[in-house]
């Protein structure tokens, strides 16, 4: 047999051999093993591998989360408060139904097997809460991402990723965050007292200073700022007027500024079609946007540009929380406002203010 026949089937052996080293095809301990030392952004996509591989994860994720949360997501005890406080049901003020998470593996064991989380139906039995875990994960992740740019808006030159600390810093305050909006702006007062209310009609401060009922007395408010400490407190308020400006700026500009970034090319009645409200009403309307949960206000200002219209923002906040129903407007107000007359126009101003002035948009 010629030597060149020789080396081409001992290439091919080879080739056959090593297809037992491909990672899908390793014994099941030894890819735990491995997944566990795996950063999040990779644990993620090894989801979307194959079948075999998310199998495996959604069957031994407690085990390989639990050290992708304690390096990736500290503070864990953090983590969890925020988790449990936005996700599961019956939380009450004050953490007093939340367990330490000092055993993360057991911890996440436990929420991942029996917890009973909001999205699910109470006359059912509950489900696995790997996906909702893993969902509140790529929030924190995203944020992470996209805080370097909102913090140095007024000056892209200098924008850059977070160092470690402030990345620490941060998810600190969105826990913090999470809790606060949960507590005195979320559905523990639907669940407990409050019936469905409808404030969500017109764009005038009147309207959209109740979109969340307030039933918290004061002193609880300042019982909760007050377990931080000074220096958390002024960590989570930088954090709180970043994200405050960014709203303000992408998601409900006021008038004034519409009119600024068009080059003053735009009437004020077309740019109220844009605007929200002068300053002052503006201020009130960005206050009641800001009780959003962290989610949602990620997602609007991530797909700002999919909303050409302030009618379809309010429409995507509707639709994240279906007990505000649809209000019923005056025939009048019905006929100023008809979709049919002023949305292509709308669509084309907002188009324009966004060419002039990139910053306008998202």
């Amino acid at each position: 047999m010629p030597p060149a026949s020789i080396r081409r089937k001992r290439a091919a052996g080879q080739q056959r051999g090593s297809r037992n080293r491909y990672l899908a095809n390793l014994p099941v301990e030894i890819l735990i093993e491995i997944i566990c030392h795996l950063d999040f952004n990779s644990f993620d996509n090894m989801l979307r591998v194959n079948r075999r591989l998310r199998s495996i994860i959604e069957s031994y994720c407690p085990s390989m989360l639990s050290d992708i949360i304690e390096r990736e997501f500290t503070p864990a005890d953090g983590f969890f408060y925020a988790f449990k406080s936005t996700n599961l049901r019956a939380q009450l003020y004050g953490d007093k139904n939340v367990q330490e998470a000092k055993d993360v593996h057991s911890y996440l064991h436990e929420l991942c097997l029996s917890g009973r989380f909001l999205d699910e139906d109470p006359q059912k039995p509950p489900s696995g809460g790997f996906h909702t875990l893993l969902s509140f994960c790529r929030v924190i992740r995203r944020w992470e991402m996209e805080f370097g740019r909102l913090r140095f808006s007024d000056a892209p030159e200098y924008s850059r990723s977070l160092h470690s600390h402030e990345l620490l810093r941060l998810r600190q305050g969105l826990y913090a965050w999470w809790r606060y909006a949960r507590y005195f702006h979320g559905t523990i007062e639907f669940e407990h007292s409050c019936p469905p209310r409808q404030d969500l009609e017109g764009y005038t401060a009147c309207t959209f200073r109740h979109l969340r009922p307030q039933t918290w007395p004061e002193s609880q408010r300042r019982g909760f700022i007050r377990r931080f400490s000074t220096t958390q407190l002024h960590e989570i308020f930088d954090m709180w007027e970043t994200i405050r400006s960014a709203v303000g700026r992408q998601v409900v500009p006021p008038i004034p500024a519409v009119l600024e970034w068009s080059g003053n090319t735009l009437t004020r009645a077309e740019a109220g079609r844009i605007g929200w409200g002068d300053l002052d009403e503006n201020g009130q309307i960005l206050a009641t946007v800001m009780k959003l949960r962290p989610e949602d206000i990620l997602h609007l200002l991530l797909f700002r540009h999919r909303y050409a219209t302030k009618e379809s923002i309010v429409d995507a906040i509707r639709l994240r929380h279906p007990r505000y129903a649809r209000p019923v407007v005056s025939s009048e107000a019905n006929t100023s406002r008809n979709p049919a007359n002023v949305s292509a126009q709308d669509r084309r101003q907002h188009r324009d203010v966004q060419r002039r002035n990139p910053r306008c948009a998202s």
